[in-house]
């Protein structure tokens, strides 16, 4: 009697087993078709139209008759995907997946809006989860989506921008660098790509600290970008890109003698930057002759780099106005004006040079041939100006040339003959030197440079 109770509770059992399995498999199919016609009906949809909140009570209860039925958690996981309710899509898609199925199994029943769905709201609570500062758990998301899609971009680059913020990356650089595998071109994903790297060079906390100097200098927030440059260094005393950014800030702000402390660790910590050593020059400039001066002279560099020697005049101009005892101002000043042939321009700034300097015999030479273009006296004054550039170039040969055009225009031409002179000393061609320095000599006898390389010529030809 007792075997015969113990097998028709059995049978019993497996009938109502079977009885509620036959239910939930009938209210799936009238959620399903309450789906259908909800989406035929609402142009868009949410949780609160009566449709939509039917099928859900179907699933639901289909889902408490047979918990264990991977097609009711599908169909509950994409209900609540279509209304948005996101928190219990998530619950659905992973039950589906813990019941032994794949996204593609999801894919081949239903097609690809699966995918889309399931991708849709693990990222979306991944990124409200970001949006309240809950990195943690916007982690744990974007993990979750991309142990079943592990190659989708987007969650690639949320996984490694969260690992950033997190001050971790080491953790963040796998995945920037797969997303950069899979979309090469994307600037965005080579950016955070090289903050990985230099996070991982100079620590998080430095990084953190120069990317915030660089938004505020690209802001315009030009003290607020020196205030997290100083930060960064002395977060990392060896971090080159955050000293070259506080030399340039600091540059900028017209704190030179700060620009001098940055822009020489810069080269100190690498002696190769040439760029360094540009700067580091117009930052003592700026402590020698003052920020105005040395800016208005660096500018009529570029300008005179670029042959618009107008404007590059004009600057060197301006900056002996903001320094009178710029010398280099003056020589620049000068030579700009005189290649402008403005030569009634150029006489006062040579003067200038040589009230600085007195030894500048460029200057003394110059000034001369400025001189004689104003009296008429061109040709010498020309083959003069052409001999001394040649000579400047190391092409003695038209050098010679030149010099030589000068003293047959001009016999008299004294500083001519001299720089003739010049060169046949440097070819050693000692017996021409002494010839051309003994006029040279003739003609300027308070010139004692004349007479001492004239000599010393003869001595070398052996005369």
């Amino acid at each position: 009697m007792r075997f015969i109770f113990v097998l028709l509770l059995f049978l019993s059992s497996f009938s109502l087993a079977q009885v509620s399995i036959t239910d939930a498999n009938s209210l799936l199919e009238q959620a399903r078709q309450t789906s259908q016609e909800a989406r035929r009906t609402y142009p868009s949809f949410n949780i609160d139209q009566p449709l939509w909140r039917e099928a859900m009570r179907l699933g639901m209860q289909a889902q408490n008759l047979d918990p264990d039925n991977p097609d009711v958690a599908l169909f509950l996981a994409q209900t609540y995907s279509y209304t948005k309710w996101y928190i219990r899509a998530w619950d659905q898609w992973q039950k589906y997946l813990t019941l032994g199925k794949t996204l593609d199994d999801a894919v081949v029943q239903v097609g690809e809006i699966a995918g889309i769905q399931f991708l849709e709201t693990g990222t979306e609570l991944g990124f409200a989860a970001y949006e309240a500062q809950n990195l943690e758990v916007a982690l744990e998301y974007y993990k979750a989506v991309n142990e079943v899609v592990p190659d989708d971009v987007e969650t690639l680059t949320w996984l490694g921008r969260i690992h950033l913020e997190l001050g971790q990356p080491n953790e963040a650089r796998p995945y920037w660098q797969r997303a950069s595998e899979l979309d090469p071109e994307n600037e965005n994903i080579g950016y955070f790509s090289s903050i990985i790297e230099e996070q991982v060079t100079v620590g998080p906390e430095a990084s953190s600290m120069f990317q915030t100097g660089i938004r505020a200098y690209e802001a315009g927030k030009l003290e607020e970008a020196l205030q997290a440059f100083e930060w960064a260094v002395s977060a990392n005393d060896t971090f080159v890109q955050a000293y070259v950014w506080a030399g340039r800030t600091s540059l900028e702000l017209g704190e030179s003698e700060l620009a001098v402390t940055y822009w020489s660790e810069v080269l100190e910590l690498d002696p190769s930057d040439t760029r360094a050593n540009y700067f580091l020059e117009v930052a003592q400039t700026q402590v020698e002759f003052g920020a105005e001066a040395a800016n208005a002279f660096y500018e009529g560099q570029t300008y005179y780099s670029q042959q618009n020697l107008v404007e590059a005049a004009r600057s060197f101009e301006r900056a002996t106005q903001e320094n009178s005892q710029y010398t280099q101002a003056f020589v620049w000043a000068a030579r700009s004006y005189q290649e402008l042939e403005q030569f009634d321009k150029a006489i006062p700034f040579w003067e200038r040079v040589l009230v600085l300097d007195p030894n500048d015999t460029r200057a003394s030479y110059f000034l001369l041939l400025a001189r004689k273009q104003i009296s008429g006296d061109t040709p010498s004054g020309e083959a003069f100006m052409e001999g001394v550039t040649y000579y400047q170039q190391n092409d003695f040969v038209n050098a010679e040339r030149a010099f030589q055009e000068a003293v047959q225009a001009d016999t008299t031409f004294a500083d001519a003959w001299g720089w003739l002179g010049r060169v046949y000393f440097t070819v050693a061609n000692y017996p021409e030197a002494a010839t051309a320095y003994a006029r040279a000599a003739q003609l300027a006898p308070d010139n004692s440079d004349y007479r001492f390389f004239a000599d010393e010529a003869k001595r070398l030809a052996g005369q």
